[in-house]
């Protein structure tokens, strides 16, 4: 989608929810527009527990095994098809995954990825594991665009 139209859209978006993103009810297509029109970032949610969607903030000194597992799952996913869809092979996760050296990386159960994959959204979105995901688009200015 070009950059007018994804504006539009979530100028009716916006108006249909009192101005708050409702991810959930955003289209893959959209949000990887969005990703790829602002700085290509994506961020999610996770949990150890297959179907919690909950939003509640998790707060751990360092996080469960468990929890380890399901984020470096997580990134091993993303990192196979940002190589596979780069044709990169040997691609560095530090390319990818934002704040790799965050020491909230353990902590909190939360991860950025820098994408150019159009897959990586929907699957994200489909797995259990995954609470949210969402693109971080500049918005602020939508509203007060000339041509809307």
């Amino acid at each position: 989608m070009s950059r007018a139209e994804v504006n539009q859209t979530l100028k009716r978006h916006f108006l249909h929810t009192e101005g708050l993103p409702v991810w959930d009810s955003m289209s893959n297509n959209l949000m990887y527009s969005m990703a790829m029109l602002s700085d290509s970032v994506v961020g999610i949610g996770y949990t150890p527990v297959s179907g919690d969607k909950s939003l509640y903030a998790y707060q751990f000194d360092t996080l469960p095994k468990e929890w380890l597992d399901k984020r470096d799952e997580l990134i091993e996913f993303v990192m196979k098809e940002e190589r596979k869809y780069r044709n990169m092979p040997k691609l560095d996760s530090r390319y990818v995954v934002r704040y790799l050296s965050d020491v909230n990386l353990n902590k909190r159960p939360n991860l950025k990825f820098k994408i150019t994959s159009p897959f990586i959204i929907p699957e994200l979105r489909k797995n259990p594991f995954v609470r949210y995901v969402h693109v971080y688009y500049p918005v602020h200015d939508i509203f007060f665009l000339e041509d809307y």
